[in-house]
């Protein structure tokens, strides 16, 4: 990937004279998944070199995401829930996971099934989320007394960053709801 690049100083032996320095070298993110091979050559001044080698495991989470209601033809008054799956099928555990629902103006919140993980007005965050299915339920409450229309929209947005603090592209999902 690099060759022949400088490194930064990242700390030297006390002594006098210093007997010794570390060097450090950082990879721009984000890199491909995979197993990296690392191969250090450092040369003196006197020209001696010293030969280090390591492996690197580049992973990342995965998630998709589905939303669903569990009743799509309603009525005022009325009340169901919007379910909100979101699978980590990655390589990888993500660091944190924050889900933001726009919940329409036709209904009123009620209630989710994790109130513990509630951030804010329709916003979850989870601070760990390794490989696996997940769901968010959201209950809500058709308010009475609405215009005629044929339907409403929901949408719901899924950020999340991988284990080292990268935040990945962001998930968008919708359900419509027929009003009758």
């Amino acid at each position: 990937i690099v060759n022949h690049t400088a490194m930064a100083l990242f700390a030297t032996d006390p002594a006098t004279p210093s007997a010794w320095k570390v060097f450090r070298f950082t990879l721009p993110a984000p890199l491909s998944k995979g197993l990296y091979l690392a191969l250090v050559t450092a040369t003196e001044a006197n020209g001696l070199q010293d030969l280090a080698e390591t492996t690197a495991l580049v992973r990342a989470p995965s998630f998709s995401l589905e939303k669903t209601t569990t009743d799509s033809n309603v009525r005022g008054g009325d009340v169901y829930a919007y379910d909100i799956w979101f699978n980590n099928t990655g390589s990888g555990p993500a660091g944190r996971v924050w889900i933001n629902d726009s919940l329409p103006g036709e209904v009123t919140f009620q209630g989710s099934s994790d109130p513990g993980a509630m951030t804010g007005n329709y916003n979850w965050t989870w601070a760990s989320r390794g490989f696996g299915n997940y769901r968010l339920s959201i209950d809500v409450q058709v308010r009475s007394g609405l215009p005629p229309i044929p339907y409403f929209r929901n949408s719901v947005f899924l950020n999340y960053t991988d284990e080292k603090g990268f935040l990945w592209p962001m998930q968008v999902a919708t359900v419509d709801v027929a009003l009758s």
